[in-house]
Formats: structure tokens, sequence, C-alpha cells
């Protein structure tokens, strides 16, 4: 009992003089086990309806709507979902989680997405949750895959499993983000393949397909494919983000 006052105590003056503070705007803390404040949340750009039905673009006037993208293009996701715009808050979440390795953010922004998918797909829930993958080489080089750090904590949220060798990157490829439309789909044309006995697992299932950002959908639509190949009978990409395509 005394020891546990100590410690209490001990906290607490640590917490007066040494104040947690978020990791987006600097400004002091309510609680000491958050991680963003309640602002920054708040300022996150919500993506909300109308959104193409099929990608889940902002480029539509009516919910009912396929973006231009989506008609020239039919992606092999049945659909595609985020929790917020690419932009503010949002986009500095994304900066600092993979490129300063602030891995303690991926279960606030998973907490972000469960609560965009209960607003935005609320009545289909997958069945399993699968991380998009790093080549091997990449994964080595960046000592983490941002997506299977998202995942974990989301399929928790959904009480679902999380099969992450389900789907390999058998090559590698460029990264996406100066390309364009036809060479992003070229870059990552037979980049992915269902691995060895995910059939059994996959079949008639309905998979999130899980990643930080989605711009064009060309990668998710690739990793789609090889999914629905190996049996999945619905594949849903869910991203923290959505980036602008224009």
């Amino acid at each position: 009992m005394v020891l546990a006052s100590v410690g209490t105590f001990v906290k607490d003056v640590l917490h007066f003089f040494f104040p947690p503070i978020c990791t987006l705007c600097s400004g002091r803390l309510v609680e000491s086990d958050q991680v963003i404040c309640d602002r920054c949340r708040q300022e996150l750009s919500h993506l909300m309806e109308p959104i193409c039905r099929r990608c889940g673009s902002p480029s539509v006037t009516r919910a009912s709507d396929t973006c231009p993208l989506c008609r020239k293009v039919k992606p092999a996701f049945d659909c595609a979902r985020a929790a917020a715009r690419y932009c503010g808050p949002a986009e500095q979440l994304v900066h600092e989680f993979k490129y300063n390795e602030r891995l303690e953010l991926a279960p606030v922004m998973a907490q972000i997405m469960y609560g965009a998918w209960q607003r935005l797909l609320a009545f289909d829930l997958p069945d399993v949750v699968i991380p998009v993958p790093l080549h091997p080489v990449r994964q080595r080089e960046r000592g983490f895959n941002q997506a299977e750090l998202l995942a974990a904590p989301l399929a928790a949220l959904f009480q679902k499993p999380v099969i992450s060798d389900a789907v390999v990157r058998v090559r590698p490829t460029l990264t996406q983000t100066h390309l364009g439309l036809r060479a992003r789909m070229e870059n990552v044309e037979g980049a992915f393949a269902a691995a060895i006995g995910s059939d059994a697992r996959l079949r008639d299932k309905c998979a999130a397909l899980i990643d930080d950002v989605c711009t064009t959908g060309a990668t998710g639509s690739a990793c789609a494919a090889a999914l629905k190949k190996a049996g999945a009978g619905r594949v849903i990409l869910f991203t923290f983000a959505r980036a602008s395509t224009e």
C-alpha cells in the first residue's frame, strides 16, 4: 500500500514538472496515456458522404455515384474507404508514424480507423484482417511494416483474426509517391501473390485489407486481386488516410 502511494506520488510529480505533450501540436495533454490531444483529433478531416461507392473518393456529388477513375479502371477490391483526408493532422500522423518511427501512434490511428468503419461500413463487418505486405527487402530496410502495426490493434477492436501471411509481395516495386496512375498500375502489376495455404483461410471470407494511405488504389487493387484469386469472397481496402489524386 505504501509503495503504491509512493509510486502514485512520483508519477504525479513527474506529470506536473514534465507534462506529456501532443505529438502533433506539442500542446499539453490532459491524460498521461494520451498521444494526441482532443483538438488535433477534432481537426482531422473525416471523409463523409458523398464519396465514390467503389473507391471512396470524395470526387462525386452523390453517394450512389462511381467516380471517373473507377469507371475507367475497375479496381479488384469491392470497395475502399479511409478514415480521413491526407492533410493536416492526418498527414502529420502518417509522417510521424511511418518516417519518424513513432510506432506508438499505431493504436491511436487504429482507433480512429475503427470509428470510421463504424460510420461508413457499419453493416459490412470483415471476417479477417489482412495488412498490405512489404517486400522482405523493404521491410528489413524500414524495420517494420506500417500496415501490420495498424492491422493488429484494428483486428483486436473487430475481434477478428489477423492473417499477416495471406498474401506476399513477390517482387520489389518502386515507391508510388511520384508516379502517375498508369505508372502506378504497371509498377504493382503482378507484384502480389496469395501465400501457399491461403485458400482455406480466405475461402468466401470478407477481408479487410489494411494500409496507411490510399491515393489511386493501385496497390490495394493489385493486392485484392491476389486475395480474390485465393478465394476471398469480398475485399474492402481500408486505410487511415486518403490522398488526393489531383
